[in-house]
Parts: structure tokens; C-alpha cells; sequence
């Protein structure tokens, strides 16, 4: 009762604020090189792509619905952009494609979820199996890895996109533009208000006459958008897409990342500075945990403990009464 209490008093963003202040301090003191420049930097560019993707996760979240597919769509459509750029694509052309390709895998999702009435977690996961197979045979083939080549590299877009401005990456600085821009769209427009609502309380939005279905394959095509953001930043800071990205802990670290920041997961709540915050967070304890050359089996066990906590706090803060545990029935 007492910690009910002392946390109803609290809001998550306020907990993770207060755990990377201190995961820092900790690690200044007891981690050579952590408070360097250059690993500050690193810590930036590392979390930038996660970030983003959890952005467009969390819009997912908020309206109470789950995307798993969203990793596998990023890479699946700039692996696209890499294939028709390294055969003569303008550039514009060829990031256009791909992202056509990713908004279509959206509205798929949303389709199916919508209006076939698959539970999201289902419908994504199977949507990401197939999307995986789909572009191991016809983009990635027998290689693992879709090398950009050196010319289209070195072309302005992609020298720009990876550049820094006083140890900032230019990328990192794209992450705050979309996370005030998400803001603005959440919590100052009629659209951003509705998803909030339906997240609360879908049947009572349906009720009102508020589109649900539609609003569903908005915004499971914007969580695909931002991924395929994410895809291209990851694309220009390596200038390859790696396949083994799409069956990794990415989309793990973006759950992780949305749950932790306080985005909740019964829906209709967590603002885009929860995210940033979450992100923020995990790419110190990341970063710590690398310079303590700790292994990844250790370090996937302080993820799960990580997460496990976030849930705990978020069931004390938003716990669940019948309606919304029946949200998705």
C-alpha cells in the first residue's frame, strides 16, 4: 500500500527522469570513458534509431493496439531503396518506393486488425513472418547483409544524414524534430485527441461515432512510417541493412523503450517525451553495460528486469479494471 501510495504521487516520466540521473552518476563514477564526449555521442546514435522506431510504436500503444512488425518493415523497405539505388535509382526516387512499400504493409496490418478483427499481436506477428520471408527471398537472397554502394554513400543526403554538429548527430537532432512534432500532433489536434480517446476506451469512441477502424489503419500506418525513418538513419550510419535485425532484440528494445517511458500498455496514455525519455534511459544502461564489458546473455537479463519493472509500475499507476482488460475482445 505504501509504495501504491508513493508512486500514485509520481508519473512514470518523473521515475525514469529520476533513474537515468542516477544511472549516469553511478556510471561517471564508476566507468572509465563514460563521461567523454565521444561516448556521449556514441550513446546519442545508438539510441537514435530505436528512438524512432518506438515513436511510431507508441502511437500504436496510445491508440491500444501492438505492432511486431514494424522492425521487419523498416528493413524490408529500405532494403528495397538500397537495391534500387545501388542500380542507378535517383535517390529520391528509390527512398519514395520504399516508403510506399512500408505504408502499404501498414494499412495492411490495419486492415486485418480492423476489419478481419485478428487481435493485433497475432495479426503483426504473422505479418512479420511473412514480410521476413518475402524479403530474404526476393531482397536479401543468400546474403544477410544489402551493402549501400560507396558512390551513393558518399552522395550529400546520406553525408548530411550522418554527419554531427557538435558531436550531436544530425540524426539525433531528427529524433527531437519528430518527437515535438509527434507531440504537437497527439496533443494539439482533433486526429491526436481521437487516438487517445479510442486507446482509453474504444467502445465508448465507436459509441460516439468516432471512425475506429479507420483511425486503426492510420495508425498502424504511421508506426510503419516511422520505421521506415528509422531504416533509413540506420542505413546511412552503417550504409547497410542487416536482414538478422529483423529476427533480433530491436523489436524487443522498442517495446521495452515505449513501456518504460510511461507510455501504458492498457492504452490512452504516454506522451512522445515518455519515449524519449525511455530511450534516453536505456541507451545509458546499454552503454554502461558495454564499457563493463558485460556479455549479451547478461545484458538481455538486465532488459527483461528492466521491462518487468516498467510493467510493475505501470499496473501500479494505470491498473486495470474490467473494461479495459476486455479492450480487446
Amino acid at each position: 500500500m505504501q509504495l501504491s501510495t508513493r508512486l500514485s504521487h509520481l508519473s512514470q516520466e518523473q521515475i525514469v527522469f529520476a533513474a537515468a540521473v542516477l544511472l549516469s552518476a553511478v556510471f561517471i563514477f564508476t566507468v572509465p570513458g563514460f563521461d567523454t564526449v565521444s561516448n556521449f555521442s556514441q550513446i546519442l546514435e545508438r539510441v537514435t534509431v530505436v528512438g524512432i522506431l518506438a515513436l511510431g510504436a507508441s502511437i500504436v500503444v496510445i491508440g491500444g493496439g501492438l505492432d511486431l512488425s514494424q522492425v521487419a518493415s523498416a528493413m524490408a523497405g529500405s532494403g528495397l531503396a538500397v537495391l534500387l539505388m545501388n542500380t542507378g535509382w535517383p535517390i529520391s526516387i528509390a527512398l519514395l518506393v520504399g516508403l510506399l512499400v512500408c505504408v502499404a504493409i501498414g494499412i495492411i496490418n490495419g486492415y486485418i486488425i480492423a476489419y478481419i478483427e485478428i487481435p493485433a499481436f497475432f495479426a503483426t506477428l504473422a505479418t512479420n513472418l511473412v514480410i521476413f520471408g518475402v524479403a530474404r527471398v526476393l531482397l536479401f537472397k543468400s546474403t544477410f547483409r544489402l551493402y549501400l554502394d560507396d558512390a551513393v554513400a558518399d552522395s550529400p543526403f546520406f553525408v548530411f544524414l550522418s554527419a554531427r554538429v557538435f558531436a550531436i548527430p544530425v540524426s539525433t537532432l531528427l529524433f527531437i524534430a519528430l518527437v515535438l512534432i509527434l507531440y504537437g500532433l497527439l496533443r494539439h489536434t482533433t486526429v491526436g485527441r481521437t487516438l487517445y480517446a479510442i486507446g482509453d476506451n474504444s467502445r465508448t469512441a465507436r459509441e460516439n461515432g468516432v471512425p475506429v477502424r479507420l483511425y486503426t489503419i492510420f495508425k498502424y500506418t504511421f508506426c510503419s512510417i516511422f520505421g521506415y525513418i528509422a531504416g533509413i538513419v540506420f542505413l546511412s550510419t552503417i550504409h547497410n541493412i542487416d536482414a538478422g535485425v529483423m529476427i533480433g532484440t530491436m523489436i524487443f528494445d522498442v517495446i521495452l523503450i515505449v513501456v518504460l517511458g510511461g507510455v501504458s500498455l492498457v492504452g490512452g496514455r504516454g506522451t512522445p517525451f515518455s519515449v524519449l525519455l525511455g530511450a534516453i534511459l536505456i541507451g545509458l544502461l546499454l552503454n554502461g553495460m558495454t564499457l563493463l564489458d558485460l556479455n549479451n546473455d547478461l545484458q538481455d537479463v538486465a532488459r527483461g528486469l528492466v521491462l518487468l519493472a516498467a510493467i510493475v509500475i505501470d499496473n501500479r499507476l494505470h491498473p486495470r479494471n474490467e473494461e479495459t482488460a476486455r479492450k480487446g475482445e
